[in-house]
């Protein structure tokens, strides 16, 4: 069932840098500091951003976060940065999260190994 057609409010978010969110006041997409951010400016700023005005327009108290991808890692981080969202954010829902155990040493490898070779018997 689509989200809409079940009663919800959808927003969809474009995070600075995409197609559609490449409008700065004061330098385009050209020049070097534009470019200047990291993931840590979209969870900390655009996500939350993003937040308060999907709550301001639907004049609801939370939100339900559904995050692909990179809006999975958005996600996480910005409830971890910015911990007053945790109220204003009821539950996420990630889809193809970001993330890899390659390089992860010690008991974290050792766990992934060990949930690799039970799966099939769970």
């Amino acid at each position: 069932m689509i989200l809409a057609d079940a009663g919800f409010d959808v927003f969809l978010i474009q995070l600075r840098g995409k197609t559609h969110s490449k409008r700065h006041l004061n330098l385009t997409s050209d020049n070097r500091e534009f470019w200047k951010f990291t993931l840590d400016e979209h969870a900390k700023f655009d996500a939350t951003s993003a937040v308060d005005k999907v709550l301001q327009l639907n004049g609801a108290p939370y939100l339900y976060w559904v995050g692909h991808s990179q809006g999975t890692i958005v996600g996480f981080m910005m409830l971890a940065e910015r911990p007053e969202y945790n109220a204003k954010v009821r539950a996420l829902f990630q889809f193809a999260p970001v993330g890899t155990l390659h390089g992860v040493r010690g008991l974290t490898r050792l766990l992934n190994h060990a949930f690799l070779l039970m799966h099939p018997i769970l």
